[in-house]
């Protein structure tokens, strides 16, 4: 995996890129690697900082290449809240744990940044 401007990233090392895009602005909150026990504490203050800042917050999924519980607790924590919104694809193992929790009918996970963008910025 490489980032912007190709530094590239060992393994599966949680990376989370916190940019501004558009206008109206939006929070893209872009995770990157593996998010498991070790690397949630990281992503909650993440998401609290992008959320802090009274920006609709978009967190895009589509790099993620694995995702335990705790992320998934960290989502569904941030779903009621209209101001925030995802995006996929997902990694085959993350969209399986979303299939057997129930959390698929509780979670939208938009297709594209745009859709995401759109629905928190109607």
């Amino acid at each position: 995996m490489d980032l912007p401007g190709g530094m590239p990233v060992e393994g599966d090392a949680l990376i989370v890129l916190d940019v501004r895009l558009g206008a109206p602005p939006v929070q893209v909150l872009a995770l990157r690697g593996s998010v498991d026990a070790r690397t949630c504490d990281e992503v909650t203050r993440s998401v609290v900082r992008a959320r802090s800042r009274s920006l609709p917050v978009v967190i895009d999924l589509g790099g993620l290449s694995f995702g335990d519980e705790t992320l998934l607790g960290i989502l569904l924590d941030c779903r009621d809240d209209v101001t925030t919104a995802f995006v996929g694809p997902l990694a085959a193992s993350f969209e399986r744990r979303l299939a057997r929790t129930g959390a698929v009918g509780v979670l939208t996970i938009h297709a594209t940044l745009g859709q995401a963008i759109s629905a928190v910025n109607p």
